[in-house]
């Protein structure tokens, strides 16, 4: 992938909108899998997630918003979960 920040700053400026983006996951997933609003394979969002889960940068301060790099870390590491069980289930 050649820019793994390209798929979480996508998917962070849809969490912009939700008071608790923890919440969102399946409907995050669903969006994945149907590609609905989603321009990124299920594929490439996993990548962008292992890629994440390598580096210490605050991902937060990617797209001004406001949730913290904890609460976009946690919703990341869930939805990549959620993608893997999928995976499994199929």
């Amino acid at each position: 992938m050649s820019d793994w920040k390209a798929v979480i700053i996508g998917i962070e400026y849809l969490l912009m909108f939700k008071k608790t983006p923890s919440d969102y996951v399946d409907t995050m997933h669903d969006a994945i899998l149907k590609r609905r609003g989603i321009s990124f394979s299920r594929e490439e969002v996993l990548e962008a997630i292992s890629i994440l889960k390598s580096t210490d940068i605050d991902i937060s301060t990617l797209l001004p918003q406001p949730h913290s790099n904890k609460v976009l870390r946690n919703f990341f590491y869930k939805l990549e979960e959620k993608l893997n069980q999928h995976k499994e289930n199929h």
